[in-house]
């Protein structure tokens, strides 16, 4: 039996990390500058170079006996540089191979600020093991929009990849969307309640085929069309991503080729902040 299994790095989900000053060994959430008291001063995500959030990740599987695995890391921003006439910002973790979806996928990319709107750009990939490489590149993703309603569609992309997965040729169709949330007077996370909270989705929904031409030209379902990947995020104000849940479901079809069977996949990402320190604009 081949096994597909999620790299402990699938890369999805956008974590957005927010402003607030800490140099504290815990969580200070009672500066004045974190409790804006007008929507003028809401800061969803400092962008300032050295600025930087301390996460403890686990990752679970739905396989029995599996025990969850805890890592840790730091994000920082690192520098600015010049895209398309923005100035950008660029994000490093310093733990790679224990980096959440969603801080793996910042650190592949830039950030940038328009209005109420946090905009990335970058490569997606999923980490699959085993498995083709599943990458493509966006321009313009709106991680969150505080000006947008509930439920609304802030950034949609299509696309289709071609790929070679022992020897049979796949034709894999792939739609990321962000989405605005929901947002609440408090939220709790990690033992601490933070005031003034927004969330937004990213979502990939993918769809995956065989296309057999020997004997006979065959197209055979090996993934049908379903959101593979749903990232939650969510975002204090004048404190940054407090907590982002990376939900990966895998449901294969019964595939009608000998030696050639895949196991269903179901994994939770739970990333939670330890420990910031961060500069507001």
């Amino acid at each position: 039996m081949k096994k597909i299994t999620i790299n402990l790095l699938l890369a999805f989900g956008f974590g957005l990390l927010i402003a607030c000053s800490s140099d504290d060994d815990t969580i200070n959430d009672n500066n004045d500058n974190n409790n804006p008291e007008t929507e003028e001063s809401e800061n969803f995500f400092p962008l300032v170079v050295n600025n930087s959030w301390d996460y403890e990740n686990t990752l679970s599987s739905s396989v029995a006996g599996q025990d969850d695995i805890v890592t840790t890391e730091t994000l920082s921003i690192t520098g600015t540089t010049e895209n398309s006439g923005n100035t950008v910002y660029e994000l490093d973790t310093d733990n790679p191979a224990g980096s959440s979806p969603v801080t793996l996928v910042l650190s592949q990319g830039v950030l940038r600020k328009n209005d109420a709107s946090l905009i990335y750009a970058g490569q997606f990939g999923l980490g699959l093991t085993d498995f083709p490489e599943i990458n493509f590149d966006v321009e313009n993703v709106q991680i969150y929009d505080t000006s947008a309603s509930l439920d609304t569609e802030l950034f949609s992309q299509d696309g289709s990849i071609q790929q070679e997965f022992q020897g049979l040729p796949l034709s894999i169709n792939y739609t990321l969307s962000s989405i605005m949330g929901d947002s609440f007077e408090s939220f709790d996370s990690n033992d601490v309640t933070y005031d003034n909270v927004i969330s937004s989705q990213l979502i990939i929904n993918l769809e995956i085929t065989a296309n057999i031409t020997d004997p006979l030209p065959l197209n055979i379902p090996i993934l049908q069309s379903q959101d593979a990947v749903v990232v939650t995020n969510y975002f204090a104000d004048g404190v940054g991503l407090v907590q982002s849940e990376t939900d990966t479901n895998f449901v294969f079809e019964e595939i009608p080729i000998p030696e050639f069977t895949l196991e269903d996949i179901s994994l939770l990402t739970l990333q939670e902040l330890v420990n910031y320190s961060v500069e507001l604009e």
